[in-house]
């Protein structure tokens, strides 16, 4: 699977992407896309690398999350320039 469209996006998501968010603890959530797949039903699917940098706690880890394509897109609006 090539590419997909972010829902309410004008951009689309492709492996090694990367996207972010600011918390309301200034914590800044980073996604790494891993893999774009459909489910059984045919609903597409990102996995993505979570990474977390807290404001006083430094950098962690979270490891691989799955949400579907239109629940990331609007979880993570913002695209990380290359």
């Amino acid at each position: 699977m090539a590419l997909l469209r972010r829902n309410g996006a004008s951009g689309q998501v492709e492996c090694g992407d990367k996207f972010r968010r600011v918390r309301l603890d200034q914590t800044v959530e980073t996604a790494e896309v891993k893999t774009i797949y459909r489910d059984l039903l045919g609903i597409p699917h990102v996995r993505f690398e979570l990474n977390l940098e807290h404001p006083y706690r430094g950098a962690q880890r979270e490891g691989l999350r799955a949400l579907a394509l239109s629940v990331f897109a609007s979880h993570f609006p913002e695209r990380v320039p290359a």
